[in-house]
């Protein structure tokens, strides 16, 4: 009995210890709620006006990108975002959103005459209630964003940091300004209050971006029956409706071994997405520089269609990041009470939006061209004749094309290949504008003009190809048919200017250059657009060295010698410029300019991808080409499409058959084909990521000009280490054309 006395007795004991422990737990819960609700009450009675009083900053519409029929290519789609206010955040919420329903459920007069104790307990019968409120509306954000609340709590945990440096820096600044302040006055310095709030802190912060229609919906009924918590705001996402495309691509004039009676469907993917370029979401430090949405010194609001830092739409690449400022739209303002259920707004503004030149269903018909998958831009063994291919047989072969309308300088297509979207952005360069690449005989049309215009050759100059340009080396500087070393010494003999275009001959160019000289060959090259930025629309200025000069970047300028330097004591270099060879590169874009200006007569018409661009289709300059040698050089281009020696006029089979090239019925085709020298390509033949060997292959190229009865558009064909110009780029060169008669610009023949 004693024992069980004695634990009995020991009963009262732990009870009184337990009573004693929750009382010090409610005394300081009782504390907490007195010093927030009491103490602290003005501050969150203000807290809880401002939450009644919101401003919002509407979101603005990034302006579109549309090819020059309206198709768009870049687009703003509708969205939704999910702003959580930063009282929740701190979670301070519960408690204000309390003491703001007590103070309205005693009213005005009562709430006055409350002691301590009787506000405290007031607080305390609504707590309970707003605590549930927030925990089942940050329920609801978690499962729409599909993480727990451990998530939830380090994001707020992120922003709350934020919002603190940013304070911490503000009262700094604050801190600075005071002093010198004091120091000009020889006053003491003004104290900068410790826990004045910012902005920041009265705000509504993104949790959760691009919600679908049923979330957004479902979280925006929510955020209506608790004004205060969080807010679903309208929102866009950048799309591009040309990322994927089906075209059916017709294969009955393709060469014999890729022909085929029916279409072949082609899915393709990121169609002008070198040239549009992207966005990102992302905002860097430089944009906040260049443009804030706040003063960084005061936290006002200064430009509404400025960065914000926690999420924005930045173009980063491409037309996107060029035309930033044009696409780019001011945000809109809502000022409501929420108490009153009054609002204030003032609507955003539209980005402008931009129209280019570019014609998008070509553009994608062009790309299909150069398509692995259509069979032309891979290696075939016809590409080749005789020979052996020196590259594996199906290899893809990346390449570029553009097509330039003549009488305007208009950019109709621009492709690189593979696309950033089919390289797995594996392909950042685009090869249709920033490639620089050796011309090789596509400039001797270029040469035979400049000759005539200088006087050194005249339109019935007659030069003989002995296989060989100097007397007694017959090692190099040699014409492209005169290879004794593989049982070839075949000559062209006596040749005119025209005939020596159509067939290519190397000998009577380099007479020509010989001629004309090292300075004015390479001066001619220059007036032709070589070793110039074309400046089509896509460059931008980037200060590289920082001393306040920006240059142009994202256009190859190509080069040119220096006629002064060491070349130009070498005689065989120096020839050999006049068929392309050596210190000269360009893009696919400068190639197909050049020939529109050739086409002009010697009118430099810029080219231009944007339709509202300043100086659209003007002359900016004439070349002073002679007529006469104009006139040459385009029968030159036509024979070497329509003869039957012309480089460009046929493609041989296995067995010997042959098949005309340019064969579009109503159509007139000037084109010349080009082999240029190229850097050694290194194979990785196993795929272990190691070179086994390295392949000398030309790059291939094919220019050329088409319209009905006179030159209408310029064509420019690049096919990276391609080899032959007429049998691997002459015959994508002659799908672009077809893909002009597709789509209404030469309107000849029947589709087929």
């Amino acid at each position: 009995m004693a024992a069980r006395r004695d634990n009995l007795g020991s009963f009262p004991a732990r009870l009184a210890i337990l009573l004693a422990i929750a009382a010090v737990a409610t005394g300081t819960l009782a504390a907490q709620v007195v010093r927030l609700a009491i103490v602290e009450h003005d501050e969150h009675a203000a807290r809880t006006a401002r939450a009644l009083r919101r401003t919002g900053w509407l979101p603005f519409v990034r302006g579109s990108i549309v090819d020059r029929r309206g198709e768009p290519l870049a687009i703003d789609a509708a969205s939704w975002d999910l702003r959580v206010e930063y009282e929740v955040i701190s979670g301070r919420y519960a408690i204000d959103l309390a003491t703001g329903r007590a103070r309205r459920a005693a009213g005005p007069t009562a709430w006055d005459a409350f002691d301590d104790a009787g506000r405290q307990a007031a607080i305390e019968r609504f707590l309970p209630e707003c605590d549930a409120e927030v925990e089942e509306a940050l329920a609801a954000v978690c499962d729409a964003g599909g993480f727990d609340r451990a998530e939830l709590e380090r994001r707020f945990d992120a922003i709350v940091r934020r919002v603190a440096a940013r304070a911490d820096l503000l009262r700094e600044r604050r801190r600075e300004a005071a002093a010198r302040e004091a120091q000009a006055t020889g006053a003491p310095p003004k104290p900068v209050p410790e826990d004045e709030p910012i902005r920041e802190q009265s705000e509504s912060h993104l949790i959760l971006a691009d919600l679908d229609d049923a979330t957004s919906l479902r979280l925006a009924a929510l955020a209506e029956r608790e004004p205060g918590l969080f807010e679903v705001v309208p929102a866009t996402r950048r799309t591009l409706p040309w990322a994927e495309v089906e075209l059916e691509i017709p294969r009955g004039d393709l060469p014999g071994p890729v022909r085929a009676a029916g279409p072949l469907s082609l899915r393709l993917e990121g169609v002008a997405d070198h040239l549009i370029g992207s966005t990102r979401t992302s905002v860097h430090r430089e944009d906040l520089e260049r443009r804030p949405f706040r003063d960084p010194e005061s936290g006002d609001v200064v430009d509404p269609g400025g960065y914000v830092a926690d999420r924005d739409v930045v173009g980063s690449s491409g037309l996107e990041r060029i035309l930033e400022d044009r696409l780019r739209g001011r945000r809109g303002r809502l000022d409501r009470d929420l108490e009153q259920g009054t609002s204030d707004r003032e609507e955003s503004v539209r980005g402008e939006d931009v129209r280019l030149t570019i014609d998008v269903r070509l553009q994608a018909r062009v790309q299909a061209a150069l398509d692995p998958r259509l069979g032309l831009a891979r290696v075939q063994p016809w590409q080749w004749g005789t020979d052996a291919p020196p590259l594996p047989v199906g290899r893809a072969l990346a390449g570029a094309a553009v097509v330039i309308e003549i009488d305007t300088g208009d950019v109709l297509a621009l492709v690189s290949s593979p696309t950033l979207a089919a390289g797995e952005g594996k392909s950042p360069l685009d090869r249709a504008v920033s490639g620089a690449y050796p011309p090789g005989s596509i400039v001797k049309p270029l040469v035979l003009a400049a000759a005539i215009t200088e006087g050194v050759a005249d339109p019935e100059t007659s030069i003989e190809c002995r296989g060989h340009f100097f007397e007694n080396v017959t090692t190099n500087t040699r014409c492209w048919i005169w290879r004794p070393d593989r049982g070839r010494d075949l000559t062209h003999g006596p040749l005119g200017g025209a005939e020596a275009i159509a067939r290519s001959c190397n000998i009577y160019f380099y007479e020509l250059s010989r001629r004309l000289g090292l300075a004015r060959t390479v001066e001619w090259f220059r007036r032709f657009g070589m070793g110039r930025i074309p400046d089509v629309g896509i460059a931008r200025e980037v200060d590289r060295d920082g001393d306040g000069k920006p240059e142009l970047d994202g256009e190859s300028a190509g080069s040119l010698p220096d006629p002064k330097g060491p070349l130009a004591e070498n005689v065989s270099a120096t020839v050999a410029i006049g068929i392309g060879q050596g210190p000269l590169l360009w893009s696919p874009l400068q190639a197909a300019q050049a020939y529109a200006t050739l086409a002009r007569g010697g009118e430099v018409i810029a080219p231009s991808i944007l339709l509202d661009r300043p100086g659209r289709a003007v002359v900016q300059q004439r070349i002073g080409l002679d007529p006469r040698g104009v006139e040459v050089a385009l029968a030159g281009l036509r024979d070497s499409v329509t003869q039957s020696y012309g480089t460009g006029h046929h493609l041989t089979l296995a067995g010997g058959e042959r098949e005309e090239l340019f064969a579009i019925p109503g159509a007139t085709v000037w084109g010349k084909t080009g082999t240029a020298e190229a850097p050694l390509l290194a194979l990785d033949e196993d795929g272990d990521g190691e070179v086994e060997r390295r392949v000398d292959v030309d790059h291939s190229w094919f220019v050329g000009l088409v319209g009905t009865g006179r030159p209408q558009y310029a064509v420019a064909v690049l096919l990276e280490h391609g080899g032959s110009g007429g049998k691997a780029a002459g015959p994508i060169a002659a799908e672009v054309m077809r893909a002009l008669v597709s789509e209404g610009y030469l309107r000849v023949g029947a589709r087929r």
